[in-house]
């Protein structure tokens, strides 16, 4: 089985108040068992103070710990104002069955904009999955790095890829929050992730969905978790997942970065480190996510990042966060996902970064990885090159589940 996504990049009002799916973001894969991944962006539209809440159906079932919530305080909640919205699980799914993402507007009267969006499903056997999920809301009073309740695994030795998401709400007014992985008590420097609700902002507002992925490799008896600190006053982190996908080591690539980067290119130029030179040819499952900051501003910041490869940029990739210009000096999560192809010994995977203005602006600790999965149950299959037969098609899409068929690969039976 192939990497399967649904993408849609033509907006959608996001008026309902019950969950309804998001268009374009509909898969039928298959039975099996996959890693699906989900990231977006939503416009706040119009100044009124709302709240979107985002989750993951399958069969027409929620699963209930991937719901993520948006929240846009009235003061932030401009036209083009917009927060990206992320979440991520291990689906067992039955024949037939639809894997969907749904949305519903939690509070506020006027409708937001869904904009770009991408969902991904990795298929990989059961076996290859643990994860760790709650649905409980946890209080984050530490100052020092502390377990975020039940974000912990005990996997076994591997290679494995990590994804955690989750959305919080702060307490009181300008206070920052932080993320991190832990492997055997070792913290992952590069996975730090931090987000800062602005004193402007009214306290229990703010919520914005954060995601990590990388590698992790554990060995026997070691734990994997994730551990939250806050500074000042509280957070509630809300509906959170942890899923470790055990991975061959060749077929998983990362580039980490744990210096801040900064710039001011308005546009598209290279995220300093973001860089996976040459990793082999496929069709990879790709995830970015770091933490980012604009300095003093007088006009709204937009931030945005995208996938390129070998030189083209893959628009489908391209996440936008805004910074309002009532707000300085804060900290947002930023992230993108999806499939890339990559020809053979031809091209690099970077992510490019750029903004609306000249203003200074920070990428701090940051991570880029890349998971193939090997073809035909571990072979890898060289584009026109084909065991036993040399059949060639047309590529084709198929309309249910949006599965993309690649030239000169042909299925053999």
């Amino acid at each position: 089985m192939a990497i399967q996504q649904a993408v849609s990049n033509v907006d959608q009002n996001l008026d309902q108040a019950a969950d309804t799916a998001l268009t374009g973001i509909t898969i039928t894969p298959g039975a099996g068992d996959y890693l699906a991944v989900f990231t977006g962006q939503v416009d706040a539209a119009t100044l009124d103070a709302k709240t979107f809440e985002f989750s993951i159906y399958v069969n027409n079932a929620i699963v209930q710990h991937t719901e993520r919530a948006c929240d846009f305080e009235g003061s932030a909640a401009g036209l083009d104002n917009m927060m990206g919205v992320a979440t991520a699980a291990w689906l067992t799914v039955g024949a037939g069955q639809t894997v969907e993402v749904r949305y519903r507007r939690a509070t506020g009267t006027v409708a937001g904009k869904m904009k770009r969006r991408t969902l991904t499903l990795f298929p990989k056997a059961s076996a290859d999955f643990q994860q760790a999920t709650d649905t409980v809301d946890a209080t984050v009073s530490a100052t020092t790095d502390t377990l975020l309740t039940n974000m912990t695994l005990t996997p076994g030795a591997g290679t494995y890829l990590l994804v955690f998401s989750t959305s919080a709400d702060n307490s009181a007014t300008g206070i920052s929050l932080f993320h991190s992985v832990y492997v055997n008590n070792a913290k992952l420097n590069h996975t730090e992730r931090e987000f800062w609700a602005e004193a402007s902002i009214s306290a229990n507002l703010g919520a914005f969905p954060g995601l990590i992925a990388c590698m992790v490799s554990p060995g026997a008896g070691q734990t994997v978790e994730i551990r939250s600190r806050r500074v000042t006053n509280n957070w509630t982190v809300h509906e959170r997942t942890l899923t470790l996908m055990k991975v061959n080591a060749a077929d998983i690539k990362e580039a980490t970065a744990t210096a801040d980067a900064a710039a001011t290119n308005t546009t598209y130029a290279l995220l300093n480190s973001m860089t996976i030179a040459d990793p082999g040819a496929g069709d990879w499952l790709a995830i970015f996510s770091t933490s980012q900051r604009a300095g003093t501003i007088t006009v709204d910041e937009e931030i945005d990042y995208t996938f390129f490869l070998g030189g083209v940029q893959d628009v489908n990739s391209e996440r936008h966060v805004t910074q309002d210009e009532s707000i300085d000096n804060a900290d947002y999560y930023g992230f993108t996902s999806g499939r890339v192809t990559i020809a053979l010994g031809t091209d690099d995977a970077e992510v490019h970064w750029k903004a609306a203005t000249t203003v200074s602006r920070t990428a701090k600790e940051r991570t880029f990885v890349l998971v193939r999965e090997a073809a035909g149950g571990g072979v890898t299959v060289t584009p026109g090159i084909v065991a036993l037969t040399t059949t060639r098609f047309t590529p084709t899409v198929t309309a249910s589940n949006h599965q993309t068929v690649t030239p000169g690969i042909a299925t053999l039976t």
